[in-house]
């Protein structure tokens, strides 16, 4: 089985490692693959070649925001005529707040920061179809 592909935008540093230690298991198996960028931008521009299985992306971001970004990535896909990536937001402000934004956009789950490593790591085994369901 190929590895599954993640793409993580976050502008705290320190989430890297965290989400390395959450998913080692992932990584050690060779079962995920994963990308990090500290914004929109940088995803953008590898996201043209790139199709990310699942894409956690931050919503407070600097210079674009996630609610943009995620507008954009739509924008490519449908002129592309790609098939919509899954796609999660992570933050540490309330979900309440961006409920409408998660359905205009097809947004899958909102996670919330700081994150429960067991947690994370159970939602997104399911989200890659990793687990039965």
């Amino acid at each position: 089985m190929q590895p599954k592909l993640i793409a993580i935008i976050d502008d705290e540093p320190e989430m890297e490692d965290l989400y390395l230690l959450i998913f080692e298991s992932l990584i050690d198996h060779n079962l995920v693959v994963m990308h990090f960028f500290s914004d929109g931008l940088a995803f953008l521009h590898w996201f043209r070649k790139n199709r990310p299985d699942l894409l956690l992306c931050d919503i407070n971001l600097p210079g674009m925001g996630g609610s943009e970004l995620i507008e954009e990535i739509r924008r490519i896909e449908k002129n592309n005529l790609a098939l919509s990536i899954k796609i999660n937001f992570v933050s540490g402000h309330h979900p309440d707040h961006y409920l409408s934004m998660m359905d205009g956009h097809q947004v899958s789950r909102f996670i919330t920061k700081p994150l429960a490593a067991r947690e994370t790591l159970a939602l997104i085994e399911k989200d890659l179809g990793l687990v039965s369901p």
